[in-house]
């Protein structure tokens, strides 16, 4: 989750040696067992290392193909604190709209049940769910396979996987 949103809020998003493969105990600021510093490669290639590798490359995949992530506008769109979810928007003048969507909670909502503002009409599809099987998920999270519902009120429902951050382009 940490990546993700840290690829989608405005910034330029840093990231410690070792968490692109989930590496714990990052660079001390004292000697560690091994008496240096050094990235551990045999975690790199591991199961878990490789999901959140692939987790990484994906989340950067859509900051560089989607220019509102590097350096568009930030309005939040809705927010909902009994469920810990909050959405915002992000867009540039030359038209790129993506919602960022982050499950912060313990419920998943399936069957395109939940409902949020976007403040944006038109179609919007999923170009990024953290839960995702390739990512140590599970197959099919989030709108996978669906289109969101969208209303023309500026509402969309959608499937958000509990422990989650997602991101949508506007069609």
């Amino acid at each position: 989750m940490a990546w993700a949103l840290n690829i989608a809020v405005m910034g330029t998003p840093m990231m410690f040696m070792g968490n692109e493969c989930y590496m714990q105990g990052y660079w001390h600021d004292t000697e560690d067992t091994n008496g240096d510093h050094r990235f551990d490669w045999s975690i790199a290639g591991d199961n878990l290392g490789m999901e959140m590798r692939r987790l990484v490359a994906a989340a950067n995949s859509a900051r560089w193909d989607h220019p509102a992530l590097r350096n568009g506008f930030l309005d939040i769109t809705h927010e909902d604190h009994y469920n810990k979810i909050v959405a915002f928007k992000r867009w540039n003048n030359e038209g790129d709209v993506i919602l960022v969507v982050i499950n912060a909670g313990d419920s998943s909502f399936v069957n395109r049940t939940y409902g949020l503002h976007t403040r944006h009409n038109g179609r919007w599809q999923q170009i990024l769910c953290s839960q995702d099987s390739a990512f140590g998920g599970w197959d099919g999270a989030g709108n996978a396979y669906y289109e969101p519902y969208n209303q023309l009120n500026g509402c969309i429902y959608i499937n958000i996987p509990k422990w989650s951050v997602l991101f949508f382009r506007l069609l």
